[in-house]
């Protein structure tokens, strides 16, 4: 899902592996996935994903500075932080003539429905789940982790891993020069989605609001902890999921 740490992760990927991202071979990676009628003629290819998340908490900061700055594919008549927790988002491609519509009555119920729908497919279809925190703590291990998983070949002359210090740019599936994929501006955020700093961001009202709102089983799978519940040591699998 976008603002998850999408480009950060295939920054890292395809500068040490033999490999190339694709963002939306399973239909936009922003929105659900399709679900195809037995006999239609369509099914969705047979590539199993790997589905970078976020802290929910930290997540909707970002989705709120994306909104504010940017404002492309969400349309809410929200203004302020404590408004747009709690107002409805319409979510679709402003890239297409009339593009599907998802309709939430919170971004946290977005979150909750398009990261199920992710999560629950990947689990399902032999794919993986990678949180960005984890991530940013261990890049190396974490990217062994998907290579080995992915079989992936380590890119000749890419035995020194190293970690970009720059922001990461918005991507898409276009293909660009390796120097392009990161942008001028330093990366700082590491520790504050690390050692949550977001939760400064969140009043009392704001947190209770966006607690009762998330889904208990799809924190409990990804082994993410809120600020009155401990994380769980490592993620599980949501109910319905093989594996």
């Amino acid at each position: 899902m976008f603002r998850s740490g999408t480009n950060y992760t295939r920054t890292l990927l395809e500068a040490h592996y033999d490999v190339e991202v694709a963002y939306n071979l399973l239909g936009w990676k922003h929105g659900l996935l399709p679900t195809f009628a037995p006999r239609s003629g369509m099914n969705l290819p047979d590539a199993p994903p790997l589905v970078v998340v976020k802290h929910p908490l930290a997540f909707l900061r970002s989705v709120y500075r994306y909104h504010a700055e940017i404002g492309c594919d969400m349309h809410t008549q929200a203004g302020s932080w404590p408004d747009f927790l709690r107002s409805r988002m319409v979510y679709a491609s402003d890239h297409l003539a009339c593009a599907p519509q998802y309709r939430f009555s919170n971004p946290v119920q977005m979150w909750n429905a398009v990261i199920w729908n992710h999560v629950h497919y990947a689990q399902g279809i032999g794919g993986m789940v990678l949180r960005y925190e984890d991530l940013l703590a261990a890049p190396e291990a974490h990217c062994a982790r998907v290579a080995q998983h992915y079989r992936l070949k380590r890119r000749p002359g890419a035995n020194t891993f190293t970690v970009p210090e720059l922001q990461t740019n918005r991507m898409g599936d276009r293909r660009r020069r390796r120097e392009r994929y990161v942008t001028d501006q330093p990366f700082t955020k590491r520790s504050f989605y690390q050692d949550g700093g977001y939760l400064a961001d969140y009043s009392p009202e704001d947190l209770a609001h966006v607690i009762d709102e998330l889904d208990p089983d799809l924190l409990q799978a990804l082994g993410y902890g809120l600020p009155d519940r401990p994380p769980l040591r490592r993620p599980a699998c949501l109910p319905g999921s093989a594996g």
